[in-house]
């Protein structure tokens, strides 16, 4: 399934921040990594995408089909949503918080049967937490938090993943361990779009490249042509150099104007 925008506008009212013109497609395997500085518009964007705000122009399709016209159930069903992190105030279970992922294939007032079950355990084991099912989903750390709305998400299963900065604030062991669900989902699939502040995950695992600033594309394209120095200097307003190794590995760093010069 292909998840296709065009010409996309959309405004907070006079005087707030805005998206104008934004065109891009993600289909199955797809990797799509959105980028740019903070106020570019990229959550905004996204919660576009999955029907939070009202678009002011252009067209948001799903396999042709005119997204913003679905029933949100059916939404539910082909789009599923990872925001940055959330809170649990009534003492969820893990497993509780996963089961959620299974309500847009739910008739009203039914309730989660064993099939249900089954398939939310199997998406704990798909991201390697199925050993904190029965713990409350306040108790657990922010980087197994992350990785339980990871598995919601799966458990919905969805042709379309939609993520918001799906690493930010885990550590390296952490944020590889995401890439590699996320690469591996891909693999399978789905097609996956996600923004993110680490362009070095763009180069690990993106297919497409959607840079913003502004509220606006300054560029898009294959992340093998995109993700250069020029782009990524010109994206974030800051000298960026990319560092790539003898063995093809490649890494983003900002190097500030006072940073003094030397062999990295």
């Amino acid at each position: 399934m292909t998840l296709a925008v065009l010409d996309l506008c959309f405004s907070y009212g006079p005087g707030g921040r805005r998206l104008e013109g934004i065109s891009f497609s993600a289909g199955a395997r797809d990797v799509v990594c959105i980028l740019g500085p903070n106020g570019s518009g990229k959550t905004t964007l996204l919660r576009c995408l999955i029907g939070g705000l009202a678009i002011a122009s252009g067209r948001i399709t799903l396999a042709g089909q005119d997204a913003t016209r679905l029933p949100p159930r059916r939404l539910a069903r082909l789009v599923a949503y990872v925001p940055q992190g959330t809170q649990s105030v009534f003492g969820h279970r893990v497993l509780d918080i996963v089961m959620m992922g299974r309500s847009a294939h739910l008739r009203h007032f039914q309730t989660p049967g064993p099939r249900d079950e089954e398939i939310a355990v199997a998406a704990l084991e798909r991201v390697g937490i199925a050993g904190l099912a029965e713990r409350s989903f306040s108790t657990i750390s922010g980087g197994e938090r992350q990785l339980c709305l990871l598995a919601r998400a799966v458990a919905q299963k969805p042709a379309v993943l939609i993520l918001d900065e799906p690493a930010a604030s885990l550590d390296f062991a952490n944020q590889a361990r995401i890439l590699d669900i996320l690469a591996g989902l891909a693999d399978g699939g789905l097609a996956v779009v996600m923004t993110t502040h680490h362009p070095d995950h763009a180069l690990q695992i993106g297919t497409q490249v959607l840079g913003l600033r502004d509220g606006r594309v300054i560029a898009d394209g294959p992340a093998s042509r995109v993700l250069d120095e020029g782009f990524l200097t010109g994206l974030y307003g800051t000298p960026i150099r990319v560092i790539r190794s003898p063995d093809g590995l490649a890494a983003c760093r900002p190097c500030p104007s006072h940073a003094s010069t030397g062999v990295f």
